[in-house]
């Protein structure tokens, strides 16, 4: 008899800790919309099993995020910086991003590297730890093999963010059982529901209600000079790779004076190929450096 009782017990708190986990993720309705996402993409199942993603591609950022043309007049023509080669790589099972970017001046500017588009940035995140590798936007290329840097929280908070702006990695935060579903609404032919992460971050995640794949997702963040931005990453152009729908154009804009702030144009979605190991070295975790890294800029952002 106490076995049976000892048996009961530990199947109705398994029970219960699976309600209090999908309790979390809100009422039927907003999981309902994830998982109908979840299956245009490819399934539930084949979404949650990929483990590596390679982005490649080109781009164009918006200098100053808009505040760098020849005039403050809104009707100034915008200027930009071209991302001559674009490649992100995302490990999934570890929480890992890094972003690598060659970039050019798409205007006359005074630096030598900038006009002959040999400015590089390389930023990393692990977990809640970031880290560059280089001087960033404006620095020179230097000679020798470069040590990592410390990025600090702030600059972690904000890739964990990016690195949600996208319809794989948004879909599976959003059927983790940590994170909470909420605010399910209609915004013409989209669905849209609020995705509370395990972080505490808050992404809007919008669905097309036709395809019932990722149009948009969106997220409020700090910048320098604007205070707080709402930023809208949108997708086009998906295509199937491995069994996963992904996009090949992203593009997102910021509600300063609704400004394209990045353009992506993907060559290739490269799906769980062996990839580089992007974990933090000990160098990368000590005390983070209370300004940008030397030759870098804090409002030029990466895509």
């Amino acid at each position: 008899m106490p076995k049976k009782v000892a048996a009961l017990s530990l199947t109705l708190a398994a029970v219960v800790t699976l309600v209090i986990h999908l309790a979390g993720q809100g009422t039927g309705p907003e999981l309902q919309l994830v998982t109908r996402a979840a299956d245009a993409l490819g399934g539930r199942d084949r979404v949650m099993a990929v483990k590596t993603l390679q982005i490649i591609g080109y781009g164009e950022l918006a200098y100053f995020n808009g505040g760098g043309n020849i005039t403050g007049d809104p009707a100034a023509p915008q200027k930009w910086q071209k991302v001559l080669d674009y490649t992100r790589t995302i490990d999934l099972e570890h929480s890992r991003t890094r972003v690598q970017q060659r970039l050019k001046m798409d205007f006359v500017f005074a630096s030598t590297a900038g006009q002959l588009g040999l400015n590089r940035t390389n930023e990393t995140l692990d977990g809640d730890i970031a880290y560059n590798i280089g001087g960033g936007f404006l620095a020179a290329p230097q000679a020798g093999t470069q040590q990592p840097q410390p990025a600090g929280a702030a600059a972690a908070r904000q890739r964990r963010v990016e690195l949600l702006a996208h319809p794989l990695t948004i879909v599976r935060a959003a059927l983790d059982p940590a994170s909470k579903l909420s605010n399910l609404r209609k915004q013409g032919d989209l669905q849209l529901v609020d995705v509370t992460v395990r972080q505490g971050d808050v992404m809007t995640l919008a669905v097309n209600g036709t395809t019932n794949l990722p149009a948009w997702v969106s997220y409020v963040g700090p910048n320098a000079n604007l205070g707080d931005v709402t930023y809208r990453t949108a997708f086009a152009g998906y295509v199937p790779e491995k069994g996963v729908q992904l996009p090949t154009g992203i593009a997102t804009t910021i509600d300063f004076r609704n400004v394209v702030q990045t353009k992506l144009y993907i060559d290739r979605n490269i799906v769980d190929a062996s990839i580089d190991d992007l974990s933090a070295p000990a160098s990368a975790r000590s005390v983070a450096p209370q300004g940008p890294p030397p030759g870098g800029n804090a409002n030029l952002k990466p895509m």
